[in-house]
């Protein structure tokens, strides 16, 4: 990262004189008492606890697994040994903080071939730009108003989400007492899924034409995939029927994140995106509308099922069979598509969400970018 030019009161310091980070600390789940205290491991917020290790406010990213992405911490917390957080702000502003090292780009500085790793002693000597503290508030001050603003977006399309999915409840009843009394059947029995292949990993890169998804493109609030950061690319051979088309749908077989596996997702943009073994593809019967299914993998009780069935230690996984196999209740065809033409409107409103987020998104990016060239 360039500093600004040198025409203000400015600096380039190394990272370490600005932000030291330091690991985490071991809490182990059967340790954890009820609290309020949030508890942060690598990628962001797992659960709470009765007392704190750190007094806030702090900053806190990944150091192992989920690296790049960095969490701000308004109160006192416990991160965990995944995690690195921010042990001196030198004096700085810790929101000002926050933004820097969202901005440093922290997945570029990791190591390990199997689970990356961010060596704090690395990234400690990557020289950074500061400015007083009065500039790094009026920065942080912007920052936040933008931030805000894509907040408000997300936060709009969870409300639609959880509007779609009470309108499902209220169509159909939850699918576990089936309580409208429509008869028994299977997964199985509305769709089958197609597993994926086992893409080589030294035929990965950073740009080619082929995008290759992962659980990791899941979207978190709308179940389209999403570019972002984990995006992987890939340039080598391609087998016969695992390329993907637009509007397929997929559904996650490793849990990446927590409560990730079982989850749906569309294939919502034009592309060439490759299926690999991580996700299933959903291929519907004739009594299955594509919405009904979306929105039963989405409810509490399916995924439930899915994951309990689940194996795995570290990484839980499932396959086609174990999710075909969940019993579900199967309502009439006509009775599936009165939902689809509600979902169908509720979704016009979130591609109206989603297209004021890409424009929030790169207000955003513009903004910050120009904030630590000096030019905001």
């Amino acid at each position: 990262m360039k500093p600004p030019p040198s025409n203000g009161p400015w600096k380039s310091l190394p990272l370490i004189d600005v932000a030291t980070l330091q690991r985490g600390f071991d809490l182990p789940v059967q340790s954890r008492e009820p609290g309020e205290v949030p508890i942060f491991a690598a990628n962001g917020p797992v659960g709470f606890h009765s007392t704190h290790k750190v007094c806030g406010p702090g900053v806190v990213t990944g150091r192992s697994g989920s690296i790049g992405k960095v969490h701000y911490v308004a109160q006192d917390y416990w991160p965990l040994n995944t995690s690195l957080f921010v042990k001196d702000f030198h004096g700085n502003d810790p929101r000002f903080v926050f933004y820097l090292l969202t901005h440093l780009g922290l997945q570029n500085y990791c190591q390990g071939t199997g689970v990356p790793t961010l060596n704090r002693n690395n990234v400690h000597q990557v020289p950074v730009p500061v400015p007083p503290l009065s500039e790094q508030k009026r920065i942080a001050e912007i920052l936040d108003r933008a931030e805000a603003l894509r907040s408000q977006r997300r936060a709009a399309l969870a409300l639609l989400d959880e509007l779609t999915q009470s309108i499902f409840l209220d169509m159909f009843g939850d699918p576990v007492s089936n309580p409208k009394g429509f008869q028994w059947g299977t997964m199985g029995d509305l769709f089958s899924i197609k597993h994926g292949f086992a893409f080589k990993s030294e035929y990965f890169c950073d740009s080619a034409d082929h995008i290759l998804l992962t659980p990791g493109n899941f979207y978190e609030t709308g179940g389209y995939r999403d570019r972002g950061e984990k995006t992987k690319f890939y340039s080598g051979p391609i087998p016969d029927g695992y390329v993907l088309q637009q509007e397929d749908m997929l559904v996650a077989m490793t849990e990446q994140a927590p409560g990730l596996l079982g989850s749906p997702l569309f294939v919502a943009e034009s592309g060439v995106y490759l299926h690999n073994q991580r996700l299933g593809l959903v291929n519907l019967k004739a009594n299955a509308d594509r919405n009904f299914v979306f929105e039963l993998l989405n409810t509490k009780a399916v995924r439930l099922a899915i994951q309990s069935s689940s194996t795995g230690t570290k990484v839980k996984h499932t396959s086609p069979s174990k999710i075909t196999a969940v019993r579900v209740p199967i309502p009439p065809v006509n009775l599936q598509q009165r939902f689809a033409l509600i979902v169908n409107e509720l979704e016009d409103l979130k591609n109206i969400q989603r297209s004021g987020l890409t424009k929030h998104d790169m207000l955003f990016s513009s903004l910050q970018h120009r904030a630590f060239r000096g030019q905001l």
